[in-house]
């Protein structure tokens, strides 16, 4: 896990390729709206693609975790079905019914049935190499859907945030790769100051709420720890009142605050207030700043860094980062 994570720069520039490679049977000028469906490792790439483009996109974005479609899914709808294995059963049922609704929909798998079906009906067919954990796959998922919407015309010319990205990926696994001892190394610092304790996970941005999400479930599935998330303005409402449970529970959490660097002073004032209060509460309080020096760079930055601090807690805990036995039992009960 931990060389396919200090790789993920090599990658991106492969995903990007798929993406410019992959050939479009889609017209945008009949799109209203677009939907991205998918479960577990093959949904979050929506959710990120979907806050990336809150700032840069009118096209309304809606991301889908489940068997069937929105109501509002149509023929003017651009349905995104995405499963790494391309036979997630959820997704291949979310593609029949967008099917048989006269919806335009993109595959992206690494083959299965998704792949086969897509291809027996002439739909844009995104093809990713297979043999990877889905959560390992986050490059070859997000990547191309990026350049897909970028081809479609629903985001700018991308050139410049991709080369960041690829840049800034290059930077993190020097400063953060596994050879890089602990007192210069960020990731494993992290990694330590969440060990034996339950991290949860904010953000101040809307923007960045899918990453924050995604720090959680890499503690999950990698670090095999529970965690849990909330962003501005809601943890104002909920978190907060939580601060009056017993100090023997409260010091089990340890707060990592992701930060896009470039918050407004209002904003900053607010976390600089609930700060104040975890301080005298929880374990610690850990801020967590994005590199990079565009959108995407900032974004690829904090996924990057999750992808390394909770396999370095894996190893702390004594896990296999790539294991994912409960996973795998779950799926047994649920077909038996």
């Amino acid at each position: 896990m931990i060389s396919i994570i200090e790789n993920m720069d090599k990658q991106c520039e492969h995903a990007i390729e798929i993406g410019y490679a992959t050939e479009l049977k889609v017209d945008p000028s009949k799109v209203k709206n677009i939907l991205f469906s998918g479960v577990g490792g093959s949904a979050i790439v929506g959710d990120l693609v979907k806050d990336f483009m809150l700032d840069l996109s009118s096209t309304p974005v809606l991301t889908n975790r489940d068997y069937s479609l929105p109501k509002f899914v149509g023929p003017e709808t651009l349905v995104f079905t995405i499963s790494y294995s391309g036979n997630s059963e959820e997704t291949l049922s979310v593609y029949n019914r967008a099917k048989s609704i006269g919806a335009q929909i993109v595959t992206l798998s690494s083959g299965g049935q998704l792949k086969k079906m897509s291809e027996e009906d002439g739909n844009t067919t995104c093809i990713i190499p297979t043999n990877l954990q889905p959560r390992a796959a986050i490059g070859y998922m997000f990547f191309p859907l990026l350049v897909l919407m970028e081809r479609l015309g629903f985001l700018p010319y991308m050139h410049d945030q991709y080369t960041d990205a690829i840049a800034t990926l290059r930077k993190l696994k020097n400063q953060l790769g596994f050879n890089i001892p602990y007192k210069q190394n960020p990731a494993k610092q992290v990694a330590f100051e969440i060990y034996g304790h339950v991290p949860m996970f904010l953000t101040s941005t809307k923007k960045l709420e899918s990453v924050t999400l995604r720090w959680k479930q890499q503690i999950n599935e990698n670090s095999k720890a529970l965690a849990y998330w909330n962003s501005f303005p809601e943890l104002n409402l909920y978190e907060v009142t939580g601060l009056e449970m017993p100090d023997e529970f409260l010091k089990n959490i340890h707060v990592i605050h992701l930060l896009e660097g470039n918050e407004s002073s209002h904003i900053l004032e607010q976390i600089s207030k609930i700060h104040e209060l975890y301080d005298f509460s929880v374990n610690g309080v850990t801020k967590i700043t994005a590199q990079g020096n565009t959108s995407l760079g900032k974004l690829i930055s904090l996924l990057s860094f999750s992808d390394f601090a909770s396999a370095y807690l894996a190893i702390l805990y004594g896990f296999d980062p790539t294991e994912i036995k409960y996973i795998h039992y779950i799926k047994k009960q649920l077909i038996t």
